[in-house]
């Protein structure tokens, strides 16, 4: 017999909805967003900055208030699209009351909303009814590794689209909704904690308590982030199940029967659930909480694994996408490592026979166990780990409950006695100042953090099937050697193979970047920067080199001082170190900051700042590893008072199987002086075929982004790329790529890919030697 088939019908039950998911996310009807012939996201019809009218539902609502400008955030549940409006007073004569008519499409089910944006402050109600017409938003899927993915984010989150520059044109009536009083009655208690705790102390407790994460100080969450104890920032399971029990345990000792006991504190849960929002580790405890008073009142034992197996499989039904959320697989994760790891390890504990060793082993237990199963889980998703988090979280998480209780009790008091409860905020006051204070003692230490490269599922899965090995071997027989499975497990996820040699063409909008990574673990940078993509450093390059674990980037070369090639590589400059990526040096052409101080000055403060060496080149200066060879063509030695583009680093890269070639945004004008001084170096070799004076290349960088003065016909026939790739942003102003130019590469034969309609661009070198191509949007 089965001991536990509430949890075996949950693992199939999750192994499942994921083939299903995958296969085709739209199945379970969940996805009323559709791709036209084209391409383009549509959804009953209407595309990307339509204006569309909405009737709709608001289930909640936030102000954000950016450089003195506030900005209203909807969501929307039970939304209904208007397909047509015919009439001239559109606002008098929609027929709002008649949802079911052919004129309005519902495109919402119970758990999915949208997203609306009214560019103003306005007062609402939870539970009113709008009409609202905007500008038909969806989401942007990641172009390239390690970028932020809104689409996969949201959809996972139920939320279908979002609709900005809102105006709402018609309400039916606010509703004094229990919710509303909830909200109203969380926000009063949130302004009390101003008043006792200083602001970023008060962020700290809002998200705790009421998960009000808007107003969370940014130095403080990253410190918590970096040190992995950004989990006590949110509504976890560990506080829900600390306020029930309180409940249960405080109404048992009055003189109540043991029913009301029960019912009392679930209806406080779930109150409480209902003002913080089901959250999905909220709905996880509560349900896991509920299931616990369940065995009481049925007087059955409580076992955590079935009630975790049965709480995720409602949860999945209600809410699939969730199965792909973070914060999701975070909680139950957690739990299982409890479950799972933990009674294991203390089995094996027993076998330590010095008493102290065996205490001491068993206090860090709970937080060892639970951070095996999340480890991998927070890799995959966010690309770095923190070695000291272990250690931390033993020390944080018991001073947890205490936190909250003092807190709970500071604002209760403050109702009734306003001294009381200042003196029950100095314990508050005093755990998260030694919070505070141990985060950054940590961070002296060199090695508190380190970049780990994006696992494949197939390792993770891997990963886990060893620890669950483990925890058989221990029912059938234990031994102290069992504790190297996990370690074995460990250095196999965080310490993967090196990458083959790769070069990168990343997706930056109008703009230009290339990352070369070599067989040796090396890594280059070839320009960042945008005109288009607001922080293209921080939300493309840096999150790129941690998505492939790069701790190091040993050169960053930047082609000329044009915004749309540099930008970029300034905000790596200051951001790297806290994101734990160390830069090498910076690599310019000599004359060039010569010529134009002023243009590099941003990039010279940065690098000064961050003591970074800025080293100069020329013509003929190489760069070299054991396989790859970086080579200067251009500007030529003697060229004098270059600036602008003609004044770009020209690149030729070599290695076994593959030369490429590195334009910046080289014209017309200094391609004829590349290609003259060549002939004059063949003249001197005595060399003078019109064969000899071509130079194959297997790839080349577009110069100026395909514009028509760069790429002339004699400068591709010299170099007779067999690819090019074009850097440029979509329907960008410039029109590029201009037609001319892709008719002149048409023209040598050579395959042209672009980053608009390919995202980032892989090249690498086969078993065979030759070149092969892949793009992250899978285009090609």
């Amino acid at each position: 017999m089965i001991k536990r088939p509430l949890a075996l019908s949950a693992v199939v039950f999750v192994i499942l909805l994921s083939a299903f998911l995958v296969w085709n996310n739209s199945l379970l009807g969940r996805d009323p967003v559709k791709n036209d012939a084209t391409g383009e996201k549509q959804i009953v019809g209407f595309s990307q900055d339509d204006t569309i009218w909405i009737y709709g539902v608001v289930s909640e609502y936030d102000y954000n208030d950016q450089y003195g400008r506030i900005t209203t955030e909807l969501i929307l549940a039970d939304v209904h699209i208007l397909l047509s409006i015919d009439t001239k007073d559109k606002t008098d004569q929609i027929p709002l009351s008649d949802m079911n008519s052919g004129k309005w499409k519902k495109v919402t089910r119970s758990s999915q909303h949208i997203l609306v944006y009214i560019n103003k402050e306005e007062t609402l109600s939870i539970g009113e009814s709008v009409l609202i017409s905007g500008k038909l938003s969806f989401f942007e899927a990641s172009t390239n590794p390690g970028q932020f993915d809104a689409e996969k984010y949201y959809r996972n989150k139920d939320t279908l689209f979002a609709v900005k520059k809102a105006v709402i044109e018609k309400r039916t009536g606010k509703s004094g909704s229990l919710r509303q009083h909830l909200r109203t009655f969380a926000k009063e208690q949130e302004e009390r904690l101003e008043y006792f705790l200083s602001d970023a102390y008060a962020s700290i407790l809002k998200a705790m308590l009421f998960g009000n994460k808007k107003q969370l100080d940014e130095e403080t969450k990253e410190l918590y982030q970096d040190n992995g104890i950004a989990h006590i920032l949110a509504i976890s399971g560990l506080h829900i199940s600390l306020l029930g029990m309180s409940v249960y345990r405080l109404l048992r000792r009055l003189p109540v029967p043991h029913w009301i006991s029960l019912f009392g504190s679930e209806s406080f849960l779930l109150l409480y659930g209902c003002m913080v929002g089901f959250s999905a580790s909220a709905f996880r405890a509560i349900g896991m909480f509920t299931f616990f008073l369940m065995s009481k009142i049925c007087k059955r034992s409580y076992d955590m694994l079935t009630a975790v197996a049965f709480v995720a499989m409602l949860q999945l039904l209600i809410h699939p996408g969730y199965l792909f959320d973070c914060g999701f697989q975070l909680s139950y994760a957690a739990i299982l490592g409890m479950g799972i790891l933990l009674p294991a390890f203390q089995e094996l504990v027993k076998l330590i026979s010095i008493s102290w060793i065996q205490k001491c082993v068993s206090f860090i237990l709970p937080s060892f166990s639970v951070t095996l199963l999340t480890t991998p889980i927070l890799i995959y998703h966010y690309h770095e780990l923190s070695f000291f988090s272990i250690l931390l979280n033993v020390i944080v998480i018991p001073f947890t409950g205490v936190l909250l209780l003092a807190a709970i009790v500071m604002l209760a008091l403050s109702y009734v006695c306003m001294p009381l409860a200042l003196l029950f905020s100095l314990p508050v006051k005093i755990i998260l100042a030694f919070y505070e204070y141990s985060c950054r003692f940590l961070e002296l230490f060199p090695i508190g953090q380190k970049n780990i490269a994006h696992p494949s599922l197939l390792t993770i899965l891997a990963y886990y099937v060893l620890l669950f090995a483990m925890t058989l071997l221990v029912k059938k027989k234990r031994n102290l050697y069992q504790f190297l499975i996990p370690v074995v497990g460990a250095v196999w996820l965080l310490f993967p193979r090196k990458a083959d040699f790769a070069i990168w063409m990343l997706d930056v909008g109008q703009g230009d970047c290339s990352v070369i990574f070599t067989e040796e673990g090396k890594c280059f940078v070839i320009d960042c920067g945008s005109t288009t993509d607001y922080n293209v450093g921080e939300k493309r390059l840096i999150p790129f080199l941690k998505y492939h674990g790069v701790g190091k980037v040993d050169a960053v070369f930047v082609t000329h001082a044009d915004a749309d090639h540099m930008n970029g590589i300034v905000e790596l400059l200051d951001c790297g170190a806290e994101e734990n990526i160390e830069v090498s040096c910076v690599v310019v052409h000599e004359q060039t900051m010569k010529a134009e101080p002023s243009e590099w000055e941003e990039l010279v403060e940065s690098a000064k700042a961050e003591n970074i060496a800025i080293v100069e080149m020329g013509q003929g200066d190489r760069v070299q590893t054991d396989s790859v060879e970086l080579t200067c063509l251009y500007p030529l030695a003697g060229q004098q008072g270059l600036a602008g583009n003609a004044s770009s680093l020209v690149l030729e890269l070599e290695t076994a199987g593959l030369r490429a070639l590195f334009t910046g945004d080289l014209e017309a004008e200094g391609e004829a002086l590349l290609l003259t001084e060549y002939r004059k170096q063949l003249n001197k070799l005595s060399v003078e075929s019109e064969l000899s004076i071509k130079r194959k290349y297997n790839l080349l960088k577009v110069g100026h982004h395909g514009s028509a003065g760069s790429s002339s016909g004699k400068f591709l026939e010299w170099i007779s790329p067999d690819l090019a790739v074009i850097s440029c942003g979509k329907d960008n102003s410039y029109g590029h790529p201009h037609i001319e130019t892709l008719k002149r590469l048409n023209a040598v034969g050579c395959t042209v890919v672009t980053t608009p309609e390919a995202g980032a661009i892989t090249i690498r070198i086969g078993a065979n030697g030759d070149m092969s191509l892949r793009t992250w949007r899978k285009t090609y």
